[in-house]
């Protein structure tokens, strides 16, 4: 022990004799100021209402040492700044394993809402915690972090998993793998079956169920991903007859070149670039596709290309009759195709001495919600 007698006489008058010895099995005459097990102190404050102090012998004589308190809830604070007070009561009672914070004397009208400590938590509806161990920083539960992996959608649930809530995207999932454990918003990669290639490809899940991406050779699971989908519909009301074509122009592998759309009437080619066209293998595809159709021009007879491409993608070279407009990231709502629709019409009216009507934010807004349904599988 150490020979400062005023901390020894100080860690004995706040040491917990019954409580250490009935739970940790100590008693003082065996403590080290260097041992760094939990063990139970008393409140420097004499406060007959607070619960024990749960720290090490080490952390208790350097915090007496320094001139500190070993209490901090009675040191300035009160039931107002208490995890009673300050956490949600509902999660409180929900998620509060009342049981083993008790038995170490954390209950939440005396614990300190700030506090770092870690307490014990659970969740009864999802079997979590109950039978196991977990713990949560009292301060992160006090802000309302709730730990419980499938309450907070880190974990799927009976009512929230691929197998529920996209079946047929369920159905092409490797059968190693179970579709009711894997979130819906996953972005864990996984192998889907592709019919086309007769073999499967990783996807990451999200990609899959909110764009309906599929194959990369040739999106085989779904023939649009939900922004092309939405941006066929918008168009064809807008401008004329979109739809994805395959041409009569050869990849290496011997899978003819698509393009996402395409009006049959004026041949105009547009080709929508997500976040997925920022790998290294894509930014070369999507190079030598602008390469061959300017190879092949005369053969298709293509009288503009355009390139809707997120913002933050790889830059590529364009030849002539070929233009590219920079969009806005991905968001659900889809309102980041609004601007890239409007410059789309310039720039058609432009280069094909059309007089298609322009769209203001709201109407363009309005087509958005309507058809936006419509891109679910």
């Amino acid at each position: 022990m150490s020979n400062d007698l005023g901390a020894k006489k100080k860690m004995l008058s706040l040491w917990a004799t019954e409580k250490n010895k009935k739970v940790v099995g100590k008693s003082f005459n065996t403590v080290t100021v260097k041992d760094k097990y939990n063990a139970f102190w008393k409140c420097d404050f004499n406060n007959p209402n607070c619960s024990f102090t749960v720290k090490s012998p080490e952390k208790v004589y350097q915090t007496i040492v320094r001139g500190g308190v070993i209490c901090q809830f009675c040191k300035g604070t009160n039931i107002e700044a208490s995890v009673q007070a300050k956490a949600n009561p509902k999660h409180i009672d929900k998620y509060w394993h009342k049981g083993r914070n008790s038995a170490i004397g954390y209950i939440p009208s005396s614990k300190a809402a700030n506090s770092n400590d870690y307490i014990y938590v659970k969740c009864e509806e999802h079997h979590w915690g109950i039978y196991e161990e977990q713990k949560q920083r009292c301060a992160d539960f006090t802000a309302g972090h709730i730990a419980c992996p499938q309450c907070n959608g880190k974990q799927a649930t009976l009512e929230n998993n691929l197998k529920i809530k996209y079946p047929v995207y369920a159905k092409e999932l490797h059968p190693k793998f179970r579709s009711e454990l894997i979130l819906p918003n996953s972005s864990a990669k996984y192998p889907f079956w592709c019919s086309r290639c007769v073999e499967y490809y990783l996807k990451e899940v999200r990609y899959r169920t909110s764009q309906n991406q599929g194959c990369p050779i040739h999106n085989s699971s779904h023939k649009f991903s939900r922004s092309e989908r939405l941006l066929k519909l918008i168009l064809n009301e807008i401008v004329g007859n979109f739809d994805k074509k395959y041409l009569n122009i050869m990849w290496e592998n011997g899978h003819r070149i698509e393009i996402d759309l395409l009006e049959s009437s004026l041949l105009i080619g547009i080709e929508f670039d997500g976040n997925y066209h920022k790998k290294r293998k894509q930014v070369k595809r999507d190079q030598t596709k602008n390469d061959l159709l300017h190879e092949h021009r005369k053969t298709i007879g293509m009288s503009l290309f355009i390139r809707i491409r997120e913002k933050g993608l790889p830059e590529l070279q364009y030849h002539e009759n070929q233009e590219l407009i920079i969009c806005e990231k991905y968001s659900n709502n889809f309102e980041f195709i609004i601007p890239a629709i409007q410059q789309l019409i310039t720039l058609i009216n432009n280069r094909m001495q059309l007089n298609i009507k322009s769209y203001p934010d709201t109407e363009l807004l309005i087509l958005i919600k309507k058809y936006l349904p419509l891109t679910r599988s």
